[in-house]
């Protein structure tokens, strides 16, 4: 799949201003919009984005054009809030661990909190909850984002260059995580975690700056980082899901036929993301066990259920965090009934 280039995608073409009576009569004009993804060209969100991208052209016949740009080619992961917040970037994938930790938006975290959707079902059904996606837009709003949909991309596990098996085995090791969102766990396991994007962990694990990589297990396939890490450890510490953000001013210069176009093609097409993401994480785990990686499973769940409670009741305990638990609680108990 081709990648649109990187100068392309920048501009908008055109502001739409017509009334909402004069749209059932006047084509809406072209917008073209750009995607950033931090993914590689064959992860399953990145794969998403280019067939969301084809499907609302035919629905909106060509009047929305998404140019989508992978492996941060368009800016870096630690670049993409900045960009998408200043309408520079318009549209893309943002994780939970890039946004401000303020105390009015710390609770989302809880849907991404260890332990919280302990299976791939609930996870996407978390994922595709309009209830869950209006909670993060009331909150996103004063950012100048607005969410389209929400990927439940998979297990996030630790690769490591020795293995990990129990909490002691953390002791003493530096751990990549995306952001110092993750240290009161890492810190709690004994762990020294350093924050490194994406792009970064590769040679980071080259040359041993660290000796674990936290994050899912598609990146650990698809960015190589076990050439350098032979251990899977299969700790499910979470589902990680990854909100796909439009910025509001981008939005709001398209028609309100050409919003709805947007909106429910992100949703209805997410379901395939869901469903790639879960079966290509059994196929990767293979994939690295034939290029030499050995899966380690910890002897406990136990221990890092009980190193994570501090910084999950943190979370739930504010009010948006709150919310979010009711949502969760009632997907897992209705679930855990099938």
């Amino acid at each position: 799949r081709a990648v649109s280039a990187v100068g392309a995608a920048l501009a908008v073409s055109a502001s739409i201003g017509v009334s909402s009576a004069a749209e059932t009569q006047v084509r809406p004009q072209t917008v073209r919009l750009s995607f950033t993804a931090h993914t590689a060209t064959d992860n399953p969100v990145t794969i998403w984005a280019m067939e969301f991208a084809k499907t609302v052209a035919q629905k909106s016949n060509n009047t929305i054009l998404i140019d989508v740009h992978a492996n941060s080619k368009l800016v870096s992961q630690d670049g993409a809030l900045a960009a998408l917040t200043s309408d520079q970037v318009n549209m893309g994938q943002l994780g939970l661990t890039q946004l401000p930790q303020t105390p009015e938006l710390v609770g989302l975290q809880h849907v991404n909190d260890p332990f919280v959707s302990p299976t791939w079902e609930e996870a996407i059904a978390l994922a595709q909850s309009a209830e869950l996606r209006k909670i993060f837009n009331e909150e996103l709003k004063p950012m100048g984002l607005r969410v389209l949909a929400m990927c439940a991309q998979g297990y996030t596990s630790f690769l490591s260059q020795t293995p990990i098996r129990n909490v002691a085995d953390f002791k003493g090791l530096r751990v990549r995580v995306a952001s110092s969102e993750s240290s009161g766990l890492l810190q709690a396991l004994g762990a020294e975690p350093v924050s490194i994007s994406l792009g970064s962990t590769y040679k980071a694990l080259q040359d041993k700056t660290v000796t674990v990589a936290k994050t899912n297990i598609g990146n650990f396939y698809s960015l190589k980082w076990y050439q350098f890490a032979k251990y899977l450890d299969f700790i499910p510490l979470n589902q990680a899901i990854l909100p796909i953000m439009i910025n509001v001013k981008s939005y709001d210069r398209l028609s309100k036929s050409q919003q709805e176009i947007l909106e429910s093609v992100a949703v209805s097409t997410m379901l395939s993301c869901h469903q790639a993401a879960w079966a290509n994480e059994a196929e990767y785990i293979k994939r690295m066990e034939q290029e030499g990686v050995t899966v380690v499973t910890p002897d406990s769940l136990e221990p890092f259920k009980q190193a994570s409670a501090p910084d999950v009741a943190h979370n739930k305990a504010t009010p948006v965090g709150a919310r979010i638990a009711r949502i969760v609680d009632a997907i897992n108990k209705q679930i855990g009934k099938k």
